[in-house]
């Protein structure tokens, strides 16, 4: 049995482990063990009629990068498997993903109902930029599904919600937004960033599409930006040859070889960051300085039973307050070991303040209804020891 046949045949990728190291590559003619690393703009043509056929869609192959790549096909592919969906679309980062996604499924007067606990640049997009044309959001509480409800109207196509929600953690009931959508044929968008395919899958409660920002713990180690969605393959096919092919936001083939090197690692470093998360934030919760953490795997989050059903593990984002502004400045500029830069999922702690950062383009009151104060502290707790990093908030929580 050649090698080829072998790899295509196999019958073992059972797993979320094996289908993160072993899914979508097929060993081509040079028989790479690693996936190799496709650094072309272009491709050539058997003839003119092949030309033709891959034009016209009657034929599949490569074209131009823009559009396809074949170390981005593999990225696509495992990052699909990994999720349950049909098919998956690399983009050059995750908002482009969100962008590309939204502007294929909505026309000018079309609504959409979103959740005000929402990453602030699909907040931005949604109330400002689409409004621009036409298109009209409700934002609406995460966790309340009436409110969900309330907002259908009429002309609602989609709901977008992300869970875990950046950074305040509240939870989506996956299962009973789904409920509510399918009953008035509404479109479901996750971004399952946060919890990653590892901890969360987002297709058995029944969701249309999910979303990643492969820049976060995809890649892990704060290297590259990108995004992936993931979905049906017809609903994939028009998002390339429509969408990615008519705006341009693709996938750099170098990026795609990153992430998929860094998808062999991502199960361990789930499970590694979220036990460092769970210690620090048990830490967190009894320091008298600190006045509420949220966690979804601390027995005292509100959600936690809804956590234990929907993720494996609670994953490596926490928040947590102090007293207010000075507070949370004063820990921020204290620390020595933990990094203050604007990302999060990677394999160094990272620390920072959504109300002047991630979040800061949003109102004072869309703010503080998605639960984001002025003395909230974001920390994505990454793989290093805990037992230094609690040293390190220790000491800087006993200076304020």
């Amino acid at each position: 049995m050649s090698v080829q046949k072998k790899y295509k045949n196999a019958h073992f990728q059972n797993h979320q482990e094996t289908k993160a190291i072993r899914g979508g590559y097929i060993p081509g003619p040079d028989l790479s063990h690693s996936e190799p690393l496709h650094c072309t703009s272009s491709y050539h043509y058997k003839g003119s009629e092949h030309a033709v056929k891959l034009y016209t869609l009657q034929e599949q192959g490569n074209i131009y990068t823009r559009i396809q790549n074949p170390t981005t096909d593999i990225f696509e592919k495992r990052m699909a498997l990994l999720e349950g969906t049909e098919a998956g679309l690399a983009t050059a980062s995750g908002m482009a993903a969100i962008n590309l996604t939204l502007t294929q499924l909505l026309k000018a007067g079309d609504h959409v109902v979103c959740a005000k606990e929402i990453y602030g640049g699909t907040s931005q997009l949604l109330s400002v930029t689409l409004k621009k044309f036409n298109i009209e959001t409700t934002f609406v509480s995460l966790a309340d599904s009436e409110e969900w409800e309330a907002a259908v109207q009429p002309n609602t196509k989609v709901f977008i919600f992300e869970t875990p929600a950046n950074p305040v953690l509240t939870l989506a009931d996956i299962e009973a937004l789904v409920t509510i959508a399918k009953k008035h044929k509404v479109t479901t968008i996750i971004d399952n960033t946060i919890a990653t395919p590892i901890l969360q899958q987002p297709l058995k409660y029944g969701v249309d599409i999910i979303i990643h920002s492969a820049t976060k713990y995809i890649d892990g180690q704060g290297r590259a930006i990108g995004g992936v969605v993931c979905g049906t393959q017809a609903f994939i096919d028009t998002l390339r040859t429509v969408s990615l092919r008519n705006t341009g936001p693709c996938l750099s083939p170098f990026d795609a070889w990153i992430f998929l090197k860094s998808l062999e690692t991502l199960a361990v470093r789930m499970e590694a960051h979220s036990k460092n998360a769970l210690t620090v934030a048990r830490f967190l919760e009894n320091h008298p300085k600190v006045k509420k953490v949220n966690y979804p795997f601390l027995e005292s989050f509100p959600q936690y039973k809804l956590a234990k059903k929907q993720q494996k593990f609670g994953g490596g984002l926490l928040s947590f307050e102090v007293a207010g502004v000075k507070e949370g400045a004063k820990v921020i500029n204290s620390v020595e070991l933990i990094s203050l830069v604007g990302n999060l999922g990677d394999t160094k702690t990272i620390i920072g303040h959504p109300a002047s950062t991630s979040h800061q383009q949003l109102s004072e009151e869309s703010r503080l209804e998605a639960g984001i104060t002025a003395g909230l502290i974001r920390l994505s707790v990454g793989l290093e020891n805990a037992e230094d990093l609690i040293a390190d908030l220790e000491n800087v929580l006993g200076k304020i």
